[in-house]
């Protein structure tokens, strides 16, 4: 009976749908594409009477495909791809055998989507974003889940359900859509890889910054990323494009050997974020040479008792030097001297000199110098500062001078033309001569040709009168000093002078015995009789 009442309501939809429509067809979610696996619900309003006062049946393509007797919604779960066509409802009222039929809606079933993931640019400030976007098409009624992780993290789930969405952090990242009371979702984006480059300057400094650099000494140098103080930095550093060294910190302290020389670059990425780097910075060359060594030069390495000598230090090129000093002799052994450490010093001691340079935080020193031996010594030839010299010198000048002296009178004494050789005379008696009894008749007064005879009596006092007890004849003899001097003549223009005239001469050459006679040729122009 019911196959038979089936059969009745199917023919008279065949019949009359076609003229009797009145009926409401809807669909819930109205989407216009549909995937395997959604589900949609079907509703068929008549727009009278009570609900249970129809049958209802729904259609594809114009075949039965749901019967729902007194329910006039349907829902289709899971939908599959060969759902897709143009459905229909009908009703048949149970008590009036009225029908009436709805308009076609159309169920379009495709495979289901992927979601699909863009990014905006990545090269943004520190504290900036990035974002983000997923979608999946088309796009009705969907919502996005979305998920980060990094190379070093696991995949975690973001809170974020918006299609777009703006991320302060590089990161491996991926989405879906999600939609329909089921959560039927899309397949999952493929991973984007997100490098966020800060757009902040990257500057690389150097402590000591200077010129030269030598092997064993140590360096540090700092990435600074301008304004981003205050963030947490893994900074890479790079010596000729090649990786040397990565440090949990901007700063990085190295001993260098001649190998290290090169151009160096950094460039840092967040500690929480390996993929939010910033950009490389600009190169910096390092030269680094071998250790240097210290020269020492010294003025005059002898030096005399009380004088000191200027002891100099180096080390080329000199930036930032200072000096340590070592003193040794053959029989103490060596010290440092402390008090000293200027490059010049100056020293009083002899001894073996040796010196160092030195500088930085970690002390690095240059290789020892040579060896200066200074010498101490009573006297240094040609050095004012002797005081042997000091003493020696005007000694020297004063007995020069008196020398001299002594020669000029010892000539003038033999020129008698001297006026003061008179004055001598009348000073001092002087025997000048030999003794009468001594000489021949050769150096008698007599004889001769240009001489001077001088008698000099000395005697006794006896009683109330002098008695000579000896005449002495001193015989000079004239010598010409000068081209213009004029021959003496013994015989005319001789002057005689009575030295004693009451003393009694003995072997006189006149007439009377008292008398002391002296002769003195000063030639014919300037004669005079005393």
């Amino acid at each position: 009976m019911t196959k038979v009442l089936g059969f009745i309501l199917m023919m008279n939809t065949l019949l009359c749908c076609g003229h009797a429509e009145g009926a409401n067809l809807t669909i819930d979610p109205n989407w216009s594409t549909f995937h395997p696996g959604e589900s949609v619900t079907f509703t068929c309003d008549m727009n009278e009477g009570k609900d249970t006062d129809w049958e209802y049946e729904i259609r594809r393509n114009g075949e039965q495909f749901i019967q729902s007797d007194q329910h006039k919604s349907y829902t289709l779960q899971p939908i599959q791809i060969d759902h897709s066509g143009e459905y229909q409802c009908s009703g048949v009222r149970k008590s009036f055998s009225l029908t009436k039929c709805s308009g076609t809606v159309s169920l379009n079933v495709t495979a289901q989507p992927k979601a699909k993931l863009t990014a905006g640019p990545t090269t943004i400030p520190v504290g900036g974003s990035v974002t983000l976007s997923c979608s999946v098409e088309p796009s009705a009624g969907w919502k996005y889940r979305w998920w980060r992780r990094t190379s070093d993290t696991p995949e975690v789930q973001l809170t974020d359900e918006n299609r777009d969405i703006n991320v302060k952090q590089g990161g491996i990242y991926r989405c879906v859509g999600e939609r329909g009371n089921t959560n039927f979702q899309s397949l999952v984006s493929d991973d984007v890889i997100i490098t966020i480059t800060f757009s902040n300057e990257v500057v690389v400094t150097r402590r000591p910054n200077w010129p030269q650099i030598f092997s064993g000494e140590t360096i540090t140098l700092t990435c600074e990323v301008q304004g981003g103080e205050t963030t947490e930095w893994t900074c890479e550093w790079r010596r000729d494009r090649t990786t040397v060294a990565r440090r949990n910190d901007k700063v990085w302290t190295v001993s260098v050997s001649e190998s290290s020389s090169g151009d160096y670059m950094c460039q840092c990425r967040r500690r929480d974020d390996w993929r939010s780097v910033t950009k490389w910075s600009e190169k910096v060359p390092v030269s680094v040479s071998a250790q240097p060594r210290a020269k020492l030069t010294a003025g005059p390495t002898t030096i005399p008792v009380g004088g000191s000598v200027t002891l100099n230090c180096s080390v080329e090129p000199s930036a930032g030097w200072k000096y340590r000093w070592w003193r040794r002799t053959s029989d103490t052994p060596e010290v440092q001297l402390t008090d000293e450490e200027n490059r010049d010093i100056n020293v009083k001691q002899g001894g073996i000199y040796r010196c160092v340079g030195v500088r930085g935080n970690t002390t690095f020193h240059s290789v020892v110098s040579d060896e200066v031996n200074i010498t101490v010594t009573l006297f240094t030839p040609g050095s004012s500062s002797s005081p042997v010299l000091m003493i020696v010198g005007p000694v020297s000048g004063i007995l020069l001078v008196l020398l001299l002296v002594l020669l000029w009178y010892y000539r003038l004494s033999k020129d008698l033309r001297w006026p003061g050789w008179k004055l001598l005379k009348s000073r001092f008696r002087v025997n000048d001569g030999f003794n009468k009894n001594e000489t021949d008749d050769s150096s008698s007064p007599l004889h001769g040709d240009d001489h001077i005879y001088e008698s000099v009596n000395f005697s006794e006092p006896s009683g109330n009168g002098f008695k000579p007890r000896d005449v002495t004849y001193s015989l000079i003899e004239l010598k010409n000093f000068g081209k213009d001097s004029t021959p003496n003549e013994p015989a005319e223009g001789a002057v005689y002078s009575c030295l004693d005239p009451g003393m009694e001469g003995r072997g006189s050459p006149g007439a009377k015995e008292e008398a002391v006679y002296s002769e003195i040729n000063s030639g014919p122009e300037n004669s005079n009789t005393m």
